[in-house]
């Protein structure tokens, strides 16, 4: 379980309100400020280093090593907001920027013991987003700054981190963020995911979030969270995108089929304000699809159903089953002649027990149109089935 404290550093924590001195106003660029920043990084980073190096695939996390993880990523920040100050906001030269921002953070060390910086401008919003990376036992962490023009320079609207965490799974890897243009109304959002690093498996969790900056930059208002189980073991930590209304998810994750290893996942969600609403494509597949109805709660799956009342009850049934994991496996897959449109995805269990027959129409914007017993006469003509990743 994650510890939490009272007392909290000056680093934007996602699910907490503290507020730095800064938080409102631009800070003044100052050589002596971006020195004292990069001197304060020094104690926090060596007891950090210090636990990557002497880490035995250990997921406990020592107090003192949480703590300095919070106190490197609040120093981290403070030097970002120095460096930033002394950056015009019409010329940034983003490499230049992440390139002395490493240097500050670091110490010389190179490759997995390095402090990683990426910095990038964005046009529409007209943005800065800096991000850094820190090496912690088992995976890294992240943070995230976004910056807006402000006369010459740039000031920070936005900053996002973990909160501390006594596991490492607490901390933010494979960090990756998308910024949608602005919409009608001149709003734009970010939307990010990470996966929770663990020392001995390529089986994991994504967490994707959207977020809005609010009226202090730590605390940013978000639109909605949510997580998923992911498998990364083919280096697919999520692929995500966004356009000024739509923010797009896809990653490897478990299949019911006990044959199959794993299947994408689709998570689309139409933002509007303050609300995040899912949206087709909710699978790249029929027979995904299948998977996803079944998996998916009833107040969900039911946006999906063609017949909402005649299939809740073959849709309870099933998906208890599949909280009892009992193994199933999907078996043919074929085009429907009588309905254009229409696919039917064969689901057999291990038990000897007779197939469900699953017919679904629609080609990306699929539903759910019924579910039998038997497999209808006219839904005979084989489709190739979804290959699983690699």
């Amino acid at each position: 379980m994650r510890q939490r404290r009272s007392r909290l550093p000056a680093v934007a924590l996602l699910a907490c309100g503290a507020l730095p001195v800064t938080a409102f106003a631009q800070t003044a660029c100052s050589t002596e400020a971006s020195k004292k920043a990069a001197d304060a990084i020094a104690a926090p980073r060596g007891v950090v280093r210090a636990a990557v190096a002497g880490n035995d695939l250990d997921t406990d996390l020592a107090p003192a090593t949480s703590d300095a993880i919070v106190a490197l990523k609040a120093a981290l920040v403070t030097l970002v907001d120095a460096q930033v100050a002394c950056a015009a906001s019409k010329s940034t030269d983003t490499k230049t920027l992440a390139a002395a921002l490493e240097r500050a953070a670091g110490d010389g060390k190179t490759g997995d013991a390095a402090i990683g910086v990426e910095a990038r401008t964005f046009d529409d919003p007209p943005l800065l987003g800096v991000t850094a990376q820190i090496p912690i036992p088992c995976g890294v962490d992240a943070l995230w700054l976004a910056y807006v023009p402000d006369g010459a320079h740039w000031r920070r609207v936005l900053t996002t981190t973990s909160p501390r965490y006594a596991r490492v799974d607490g901390a933010w890897s494979a960090f990756q963020v998308a910024v949608s243009p602005r919409d009608g109304d001149g709003r734009w959002f970010a939307a990010m995911s990470h996966i929770r690093p663990w020392c001995t498996s390529t089986w994991s969790t994504i967490d994707y979030t959207v977020l809005r900056p609010g009226a202090n930059p730590d605390a940013p208002a978000p639109v909605f969270a949510g997580s998923d189980g992911l498998w990364w073991g083919n280096d697919d930590t999520g692929r995500l995108k966004v356009d000024a209304g739509h923010v797009e998810l896809r990653f490897t994750g478990a299949s019911i089929d006990t044959g199959l290893h794993n299947r994408e996942y689709v998570r689309r969600y139409a933002i509007d304000g303050a609300t995040a609403t899912r949206v087709a494509p909710v699978a790249s597949s029929a027979r995904d699809f299948v998977d996803e109805w079944i998996v998916s709660p009833w107040p969900l799956a039911r946006r999906w159903s063609a017949q909402a009342s005649s299939l809740e009850q073959a849709h309870e049934a099933l998906h208890a089953a599949r909280k009892r994991y009992e193994p199933v496996e999907f078996g043919a897959i074929a085009a429907c002649v009588d309905a254009p449109g229409t696919t039917q995805v064969e689901l057999r269990r291990d038990d000897g027990a007779a197939s469900t027959f699953f017919r679904v129409s629609g080609n990306g914007d699929y539903v759910m149109a019924a579910v039998a017993e038997r497999g209808a006469p006219h839904c005979d003509t084989p489709l190739p089935e979804t290959p699983a990743a690699d």
